[in-house]
């Protein structure tokens, strides 16, 4: 065989290569905007529940805007005997594909705990406006900007804050502390992934893949959370923990069918130099641990406050 034709199939080989490469890489961008560039509507909600399925729960319209978008929120609270006073703000972060509607349970329990609670339809979901959340890193954008709105209301300027987040809700609850909020006094995340990119790379590393073609699939999704949000993008669930003495309990299932366990913050505890955030590793409880039955878990859920909420 001449060295011509040894020559043209190497760069045939090189060129298929590359194209299969490219393709992956098409397909990074694909599942990006399947997954987090389309809008979600009120039809995504999974509990279609309504505030008058609890009683004594009320609620106050209190929007605030997210870069150029007008987020549809509300305060929630429990009809009040006299002048009494709350104690504390709780703010509700919600997971993909899911309304905050969809957290009732969760809104009306800490309402009956005496909380003042805010919930919201991020970016691009719901009532709120936006074209599509473009990416995760929107998810901790958007409470950085509900975290500004409460932290500027006079009436409430003496109240602890605290967070309870959910799935990407989660990331958001932790990775938000990249900023400065002194109120925030106690976090609850379950099953947050450290990073979009991070939870993608992960099931490329669980399996035996060519390395330089496979790995353009999250490489996109990296590169376009790069684009859609710069610096920021950067910011993860270990990095907000780290730099903040808050009070933080990540809560993580080992049969967790969405963010497996493998791809959960399990692996980064210790990382954590903030000595107030810990997780606890249970043996089962899927993606809804605080849930038991397809209602809320009460006693679990009083566990955990106990251990995070100073005032509860």
């Amino acid at each position: 065989m001449s060295i011509k034709i040894i020559l043209t199939i190497i760069a045939i080989i090189v060129f298929l290569g590359f194209l299969l490469a490219a393709a992956f890489r098409y397909l990074g961008y694909f599942i990006t905007q399947k997954t987090l560039g389309v809008r979600m509507d009120d039809s995504v909600a999974t509990s279609k529940m309504s505030i008058d399925d609890f009683e004594d729960l009320e609620r106050e319209s209190k929007d605030f805007l997210s870069g150029r978008n007008n987020l549809k929120g509300h305060f929630y609270f429990q009809k009040l005997n006299g002048n009494k006073e709350y104690s504390g703000i709780v703010i509700v972060v919600h997971g993909h594909h899911l309304l905050h509607e969809d957290y009732l349970p969760e809104i009306n329990y800490f309402a009956q705990k005496g909380y003042l609670v805010y919930a919201y339809d991020s970016t691009g979901t719901g009532k709120s406006e936006g074209d599509c959340p473009l990416g995760q890193t929107q998810w901790m954008l958007d409470l950085n900007e509900a975290l500004h709105m409460i932290e500027s209301l006079k009436e409430y300027e003496h109240l602890p804050i605290y967070i309870w987040g959910h799935s990407i809700g989660a990331f958001a609850a932790c990775a938000v502390m990249n900023f400065s909020h002194i109120r925030v006094k106690g976090i609850l995340a379950f099953a947050p992934s450290n990073s979009g990119y991070e939870f993608a790379k992960t099931f490329w590393e669980m399996y035996p893949h060519p390395s330089f073609i496979t790995r353009q699939t999250y490489y996109a999704m990296k590169k376009l959370e790069d684009k859609n949000f710069g610096l920021y993008s950067e910011y993860t669930v270990l990095s907000g923990i780290n730099h903040t003495d808050t009070r933080i309990l990540l809560i993580q299932s080992k049969d967790d069918p969405q963010v497996i366990f493998a791809s959960s913050m399990a692996k980064y505890e210790k990382d954590f130099t903030n000595k107030n955030a810990k997780i606890l590793i249970l043996e089962e409880g899927k993606h809804w641990t605080f849930r038991k039955d397809n209602a809320l878990n009460k006693e679990f859920m009083d566990r955990l406050c106990d251990d995070v909420f100073i005032s509860i």
